[in-house]
């Protein structure tokens, strides 16, 4: 961002880091290290309560009644994209 506007004040953040700038919750950080005790990272596919939930919000957000069998799993939208 500096190098765009190097003019720009010190006090302001750009929203590229500015989540990187604040210290965590003390229970976001507990939740996150009792889920990394518990789960195997990586590239897992979802839970049935998972897909539960996504029909659940489309139902509730968008009137629209999906069957979980529809949702496609993926890694991240620039694989998608790649495809």
């Amino acid at each position: 961002m500096k190098r765009w506007n190097p003019n720009l004040p010190e006090e302001i953040v750009p929203f590229s880091v500015a989540d990187m700038e604040f210290k965590n919750a003390p229970e976001i950080v507990e939740g996150l290290k009792k889920y990394i005790d518990s789960t195997i990272l990586g590239y897992t596919m979802p839970k049935k309560s998972y897909l539960e939930a996504v029909c659940g919000w489309m139902k509730k957000r968008h009137n629209w009644e999906i069957n979980s069998k529809w949702i496609v799993v993926s890694p991240g939208v620039v694989m998608d994209m790649s495809v």
